[in-house]
């Protein structure tokens, strides 16, 4: 899972801005993973489509990088935003 939508980025002018609260990132990961797990609730209502859940999620992409991940140096904040999405 990687961006954020600008109303909710730490920088809505820069494109992979962080999320401004790693709390609501963590809740959609939430959300998102009961949709579209392994028991998503998108399977049972789409019974015409193939179950394919999804059953590895990766929290951003190399946040070392500036252009994945806009906020250098990247360490503290991208620990806030998997802190949020493990639980």
């Amino acid at each position: 899972m990687i961006g954020s939508p600008p109303w909710a980025s730490t920088h809505p002018d820069i494109p992979l801005s962080p999320p401004k609260d790693p709390s609501t990132y963590g809740n959609f990961l939430r959300l998102a993973i009961a949709r579209y797990g392994p028991f998503g609730t998108f399977w049972s209502e789409h019974p015409e489509v193939a179950p394919i859940p999804i059953r590895d999620w990766q929290v951003w992409n190399e946040p070392n990088l500036s252009d994945y991940f806009s906020v250098q140096p990247f360490a503290k904040p991208y620990v806030r935003l998997l802190r949020a999405a493990r639980t």
